[in-house]
């Protein structure tokens, strides 16, 4: 799930190779960033809403203070039901990349909002009167429905956005999936205690759902050409900076793909059985993985740890809110960081490479402490999940790191495979907890819960280690092999190169 928060990074483009013209202007395209903000936090709301709902639905201590029904729904039925959700995000991300981006951002965003909303009004009648599988398969369809915000999203910022403008913007909107969680959970632990209770919950998010849906199709276009408020000047201003850019990757590519093809003799390719057996891939893949378990532990299953507390459900969303505040803040200095890196120093990769051990001995380290925690030491572990929520932040950004590194693969395709990869992955945890956590007074069971999440995170940290020293020493040996070309840009001189090379050699073996 955290995934889509990789696709939230486009490539750097100075702004130099702009030209000394291009310079930022305000102007109607930071309106569509503002909508496309807004449609973003609404997205984070209804992320984090399943988990929180479910407590409310199955608040046993409200059975005679409400009109609605009270579900008795074990921890094995909530746990499927969640699995269920973010089951369906998984499945949809291969199809929402490939095809979705095709249709345009603005009527994929549209589709989602409504769909969304149409299910969460939906959502108090199946669950009343319907079975488990009929709600699993309502949440299945919500977190299908939700894998579309990030290719809708990277469709229209390369559309309404110049390159140099891409990289900052589109971490605002990530900002905004977060702003969206922080602000949804007091509200969704407010509207928990009315009478209504759960079944507001659900009417409340329908209703933001579809106010955002009707902005995006009323208030904002697909591209630039297409929105009546974009003057002449702002179109010019963005088509040609695209423009620019594209000519310098074309130019890129092109000497790429020559070198490419005289060194293999055909044309590259992007073959599916070079991906899954690169050593580059699984890497990235493992350290996903590790990422995505705990971040989806803490968006399914933090509120259900937080009850060990004795505290109400109202008191534990603050809490979680609090704790993704957390992750916002970091966010924010890292970002402050990065601008600091890229234009005041040049550091080397050693200082990340510190922060990204202490981040790993920190979530190896804060997860069993979680369980020895119970159930008196509420602010102890609320520290806790903080340093562990500030470390996955440190783990997401050095995913960004390595896939932007890939040089041989395609670095759009590792990022989507991996993200499938840890995706179905991380869907099983609240399943497993659900099975583990039978009993969510006793400790016991939070002990399995959180030495299998660490050991998951240990063996994904220790292959990826393993995995990213095998990658540096094919690399090298790589580079060796192919030195004789390494002093030689122009195309020509590359050529002769190569032929004198090839007639040496069928001179040796003529002898």
């Amino acid at each position: 799930m955290d995934l889509e928060f990789i696709k939230y990074q486009d490539e750097d483009i100075p702004r130099r190779m702009l030209g000394k013209n291009f310079k930022f202007r305000l102007g109607i395209r930071h309106l569509q960033l503002l909508y496309m903000f807004l449609m973003c936090a609404a997205m984070g709301a209804l992320r984090v809403s399943p988990s929180v709902a479910m407590l409310a639905v199955t608040d046993t201590s409200r059975l005679n203070d409400t009109y609605i029904q009270i579900k008795n729904w074990d921890r094995k039925t909530q746990g499927v039901i969640l699995y269920s959700f973010f089951m369906g995000y998984a499945i949809m991300l291969v199809p929402g990349e490939l095809f979705l981006k095709r249709i345009g951002g603005k009527y994929t965003q549209a589709v989602s909002l409504l769909l969304n909303g149409g299910l969460c009004v939906a959502m108090p009648t199946v669950i009343n009167k319907g079975s488990v599988l009929a709600v699993s398969g309502m949440h299945l369809f919500m977190g299908m429905s939700q894998a579309w915000v990030s290719p809708a999203n990277q469709a229209l910022l390369r559309k309404w956005l110049p390159p140099d403008e891409r990289n900052l913007f589109s971490r605002i909107l990530y900002l905004g999936l977060l702003v969206g969680i922080i602000v949804a959970l007091p509200i969704i632990g407010i509207v928990s205690e009315a009478r209504l209770g759960w079944e507001l919950i659900y009417y409340s998010l329908a209703m933001m759902a579809f106010s955002m849906g009707t902005i995006c199709v009323l208030l904002t276009a697909s591209s630039p050409n297409k929105h009546q408020a974009v003057g002449d000047t702002e179109k010019e201003y963005i088509a040609v900076a695209m423009s620019n850019i594209e000519k310098l990757q074309m130019e890129k590519k092109g000497r790429e793909n020559v070198n490419v093809t005289i060194m293999s003799g055909s044309p590259p390719s992007i073959v599916w059985f070079k991906i899954l057996t690169a050593s580059q891939f699984w890497k990235i893949a493992f350290l996903h993985i590790a990422t995505n378990v705990i971040f989806i532990f803490c968006l399914s299953d933090m509120a259900l740890y937080l009850q060990n507390f004795n505290i109400s459900l109202k008191e534990n969303t603050i809490w979680m809110a609090l704790l993704y505040t957390m992750w916002l803040l970091i966010e924010l200095l890292r970002m402050i960081a990065l601008y600091i890196y890229n234009n005041i120093f040049r550091w080397n990769d050693i200082p990340f490479k510190i922060i990204f051990t202490l981040s790993i001995i920190c979530i190896l380290c804060g997860l069993p402490a979680l369980l020895y925690l119970l159930p008196d030491w509420k602010i102890t572990a609320i520290l806790t999940l903080m340093i562990i929520m500030s470390s996955l932040s440190i783990q997401t950004h050095a995913i960004k790191r390595n896939v932007k590194q890939i040089k041989d693969l395609d670095p759009d395709v590792i990022s989507i495979v991996s993200s499938i990869v840890a995706s179905i992955v991380g869907a099983c945890v609240p399943m497993l907890t659900g099975f583990l956590v039978v009993d969510n007074v006793n400790i016991h069971c939070w002990r399995y819960i959180f030495f299998t999440l660490m050991s998951v995170v240990s063996l994904c940290h220790i292959m990826y280690f393993v995995l990213g020293n095998y990658s540096k020493r094919s690399a090298r040996n790589k580079g060796n092999s192919i030195r004789y070309l390494i002093s030689y840009d122009n195309t020509s001189d590359i050529l002769e190169v190569m032929s004198n090379h090839n007639e040496k050699m069928k001179i040796e073996a003529e002898k």
